[in-house]
């Protein structure tokens, strides 16, 4: 260990727990400077260790800095020792002394009733309140003296003493805040006036509501005013809801984007609410996250839905690996079919094709997703003599070479074509141009090669 260089020890205590810092710096004096570093302390979670105030006043005065943008607490309530305390008015004025950039704040668990909201980091971007007690009108303060102007996601599920004066006074944030997500699940003492306040929050996209007393009155009246909100979450709210949700002209259009699901999530969303009335489903996977292995979609749940949702004319799918996702299983109704920044093998249409399940497609967006290569452009030559593709984008799709731009010319439908980014030289694209006999409206080219 004596002879790694400093920077590959800096590595190796980033992947240790807070408390197994603590020990480390205790270690020599080489090892405490190392520690100190602002790389180790950006993100600090003391959750799954409860600290008490002693130990966290050490760590914030040794370890905390600027670079702190994340910081995890988990108090002691729900335990033997619930009288003592994990945060305090002079810890959270000396974390925004210190901690100037933080940006979220996760509390769980803890008495905050005596902690006054007025001293919270006015840089938060995130203010999660798990499971906590707090006082009625906790929030008050907070707004007041602009703390929670910068806050975009606000989760107080499960949490004590929430009430109606509490979203009174979220509804009172300086320009109606840039809050847009918003999460009550649970705070059975909001009631009809709460509810209603919400309605005041012009930017609020995302609602939870589960396990409230929200009544349908509340629920329409919010709903016609947040213009921009497209997920809310009442599922387990009553029997009544749950009819409610299970209506079609719900589900006719299915956003899962901003959200990232698993599998089985999509799983239940399929079963119990995809019908014939869906017609455009949109989803997200996990590639360019640190969850690259999850997925997103398989060939059993494209064939579920083939069979729930005989209807379905577009389907967008970003950042998903589809490797190992046969094309002979997409939906033979689709029209527009978008894989963005999506990763698939050589040969990836050929299935599709030979099953006649692009047979209907007008648009075709693969943009910037990886392996794109002359093989699959080739294959959708290879649609029916009447096929209806008019518009295709292959932009930044790199493993596009002469061959396959070439094949481009036989698709005699072909309108609008999107080859920014990629390799075609002017003999291809003059090729392309002279074999297809409508006029051709070519898109941001300006980083092709000329």
């Amino acid at each position: 260990m004596e002879n790694l260089p400093p920077n590959v020890m800096v590595q190796i205590f980033s992947y240790l727990e807070v408390k197994d810092k603590c020990r480390v710096a205790g270690v020599c004096k080489s090892w405490r400077e190392l520690v100190v570093e602002k790389k180790l302390w950006k993100n600090v979670n003391f959750f799954p260790c409860r600290v008490d105030l002693a130990t966290h006043w050490r760590a914030l005065r040794r370890y905390f800095t600027d670079g702190l943008r994340t910081l995890h607490l988990r108090g002691f309530v729900f335990t033997s020792n619930e009288t003592a305390r994990c945060l305090t008015d002079a810890i959270l004025k000396d974390i925004r002394r210190r901690c100037p950039n933080i940006v979220e704040l996760h509390v769980d668990e803890a008495n905050l009733t005596s902690v006054d909201s007025g001293h919270l980091p006015p840089t938060l971007l995130a203010l999660v309140l798990n499971r906590c007690i707090t006082r009625p009108g906790w929030f008050q303060a907070g707004v007041a003296k602009g703390r929670l102007d910068r806050l975009r996601i606000l989760n107080l599920k499960r949490s004590k003493e929430i009430c109606d004066g509490d979203l009174e006074d979220l509804a009172f944030l300086r320009n109606v805040g840039k809050l847009e997500c918003l999460n009550i699940a649970y705070c059975h003492r909001v009631a009809r006036r709460g509810f209603r306040s919400l309605a005041e929050l012009i930017n609020l996209w995302e609602l939870d509501v589960s396990g409230t007393n929200i009544e349908d009155q509340d629920f329409d009246v919010i709903t016609n005013k947040l213009r921009k909100l497209s997920v809310v979450k009442f599922e387990e709210v009553c029997k009544s809801w749950r009819k409610l949700v299970d209506e079609k002209r719900f589900w006719k259009n299915v956003n899962f984007f901003p959200s990232r699901v698993e599998l089985p999530t999509l799983w239940r969303a399929l079963r119990r609410n995809f019908t014939d009335g869906l017609l455009t489903l949109r989803l997200r996977g996990f590639v360019y996250t640190s969850n690259e292995t999850a997925r997103c979609l398989t060939d059993a749940i494209l064939k579920d839905i083939c069979q729930r949702c005989p209807n379905i004319v577009e389907l967008h799918i970003d950042e998903a690996d589809l490797s190992g996702i046969d094309s002979g299983n997409l939906p033979p109704t689709l029209k527009v079919l978008v894989l963005h920044r999506c990763i698939t093998t050589p040969g990836w249409f050929y299935a599709g094709v030979a099953r006649g399940r692009l047979d209907r497609l007008r648009t075709l967006n693969l943009r910037r997703s990886k392996n794109i290569c002359d093989e699959d452009l080739e294959d959708l030559t290879f649609l029916p003599k009447g096929d209806n593709l008019k518009r295709l984008k292959i932009a930044y799709c790199h493993s596009v070479t002469r061959r396959g731009f070439r094949s481009l010319a036989k698709l005699i439908t072909l309108e609008e074509l999107d080859i920014s980014g990629t390799n075609i030289e002017d003999q291809e694209f003059k090729f392309i141009c002279k074999n297809l006999k409508k006029e051709l409206r070519f898109t941001k080219r300006k980083s092709v090669k000329r």
